[in-house]
């Protein structure tokens, strides 16, 4: 029974996309040209979905387009944007990459700590680079 309840649970998170992007939930597709961790995931380089959950909580689904990976990462909420247009934020320290925040107009951007791996490198004095990917939508 627990193994039922389990498999009906992954689908729901696994449909989860799908049903936000067609309900005008916000979606961000872009092509990410290096390697990130997101809510402690490494990602490889590629193409992705940024898909925001509506269960009233900072938190996105991160699907790289071909399947390979998929994540929930949820954040913290930060301030109100207005007229930006959708962006994601990067911390890079020396080639490694964390993301930082994503930011959708009229909405509460999501910030996301630095993970133990971040805080680490910031000890060490590595240089924090900030990358800003603007998106546009598809």
């Amino acid at each position: 029974m627990r193994n039922g309840k389990t498999a009906w649970i992954l689908m729901a998170v696994l449909a989860m996309p799908l049903m936000m992007a067609q309900s005008g939930t916000p979606v961000i597709r872009t092509n990410i040209p290096f390697a990130f961790t997101a809510a402690g995931e490494l990602h490889p380089e590629g193409e992705y979905t940024f898909v925001r959950t509506n269960l009233g909580l900072p938190m996105w689904m991160i699907r790289e387009t071909n399947g390979r990976s998929q994540s929930l990462a949820p954040g913290l909420p930060a301030y109100r944007q207005l007229d930006q247009r959708p962006q994601l934020r990067f911390n890079c320290y020396g080639g490694r990459c964390f993301l930082a925040e994503i930011t959708w107009p009229g909405e509460a951007s999501t910030y996301y700590p630095p993970c133990k791996a971040e805080k680490r490198l910031l000890v060490a004095g590595v240089k924090r680079e900030e990358t800003v990917l603007f998106t546009r939508l598809r």
